[in-house]
């Protein structure tokens, strides 16, 4: 079902989702706002794909990555 949503949204179809569902829409104020949404999620995956890749970079060369997550 995701690759059939993705490919409509790629051919400009006004489809929605939510934790609930997909939607058509017809409101562009919507369809901007699911975007906003998309993108923040985008934005934090990224961070996290840095952050991962910085972890393997520094296991490559050596610098310890261990951090003391539950001291306070």
């Amino acid at each position: 079902v995701r690759a059939i949503i993705s490919k409509a949204r790629k051919r400009k179809e006004p489809i929605c989702s939510s934790s609930k569902g997909y939607w058509l829409t017809n409101d562009p104020d919507e369809l901007e706002k699911n975007a906003d949404s998309m993108m923040e999620r985008a934005n934090a995956i990224m961070s996290a794909v840095n952050g991962m890749r910085g972890a393997a970079f520094k296991l490559r060369v050596g610098i310890d990555t261990q951090y003391k997550l539950f001291e306070s």
